[in-house]
């Protein structure tokens, strides 16, 4: 296939700082810890929660942590503060909606035996004491499951999950970690659930990069929009489909003018996003997608900068090579 590059842009802006996913190519910066073998329990915090997690499995540096849901909906990503006071970043990688839990997987050095999934069939019963993501123990330091709030019959109720289905969704994440639309819906399942507030205090409020200032996934999103719109405007050939995405009428003119000048534009196919960067009030994200030209798909590699304006998303340029 001929190589195809075009750019679509109105204004480049230098210096992002990175802000990308931590399940594939977020390099995690924290201090080690060599001397002690810290807790498998852990604080997550989310952008509107907090709660207790619980390492539970664990490959070299990669931990993947079970916690509440209601905890950490809102946001792609969360902060894991260990045993020792470490600080972290987490990314939500599977949720469970129905019994409102999920697992986060980060990467750290520190060294963390995890809390082995006990295969026993759950006796203990819920009292008032137990509290929200607490974690029950048997006498071989062996997971059971833990305590969550789900919803039945338009009521919430305290469910102490077995570690069975919190194992459940352990495969889930490591074999098909969840798909950041399918993220983003938990998060407006999750609005009325009652929170937990394990540390009133949450760190989230006080951290020194630009993570927590914006949904990712709410980004992925309209950039997703946004190439169905670009698809819709090769076919029918209407700019007006586009202007809800664009900053600028300089931007949309030199959209006109790319597919005005080759015909043989078609379709883009979906976007698999690989990494977002922020700086100030330019955003940043990097995907792969397919472009059919002239008959033949080539695959892509897009850049998109977005702004936000007036509280929405617009478009200042996408580059695709």
């Amino acid at each position: 296939m001929k190589k195809f590059i075009f750019l679509f842009c109105l204004v480049l802006l230098a210096g992002c700082s990175s802000d990308v996913s931590v399940y594939s190519t977020y390099e995690q910066q924290e201090k080690v810890v060599k001397e002690e073998v810290l807790s498998p329990e852990v604080t997550i915090y989310g952008v509107n929660d907090s709660s207790k997690g619980y390492v539970i499995d664990v490959e070299k540096h990669k931990k993947w942590i079970v916690t509440m849901a209601i905890s950490v909906a809102g946001h792609a990503n969360v902060l894991v503060e260990t045993s020792m006071g470490q600080i972290v970043k987490g990314e939500i990688v599977a949720v469970d909606e129905v019994n409102n839990i999920a697992i986060i997987f980060t990467k750290l050095t520190s060294d963390i035996t995890p809390l082995n999934l006990s295969k026993e069939n759950i006796e203990e019963n819920l009292s008032p004491q137990n509290a929200l993501s607490e974690a029950i123990i048997n006498k071989d330091g062996e997971l059971l499951g833990i305590v969550t709030v789900v919803r039945k019959d338009e009521e919430f109720q305290k469910l102490l999950l077995d570690s069975g289905r919190i194992q459940t969704l352990l495969t889930k994440a490591k074999e098909n970690p969840i798909h950041f639309k399918d993220r983003l819906s938990s998060s407006s399942y999750f609005k009325d659930f009652p929170k937990v507030n394990y540390n009133p205090s949450n760190i989230i409020n006080e951290y020194d990069k630009p993570t927590f200032t914006y949904n990712p996934d709410e980004l992925y999103a309209f950039i997703t929009d946004f190439q169905k719109a670009l698809n819709q405007y090769f076919e029918e050939g209407d700019l007006t489909i586009l202007k809800t995405y664009i900053a600028s009428d300089d931007l949309l003119h030199t959209i006109q003018q790319i597919a005005e000048s080759d015909s043989g534009l078609k379709q883009f196919g979906e976007i698999d996003f690989t990494s977002s960067v922020v700086n100030d009030f330019q955003y940043v994200v990097e995907g792969k997608t397919t472009l059919l030209v002239d008959e033949e798909v080539g695959e892509l590699k897009g850049t998109y900068k977005c702004i936000l304006m007036d509280g929405e998303w617009k478009l200042v340029s996408a580059y695709y090579e």
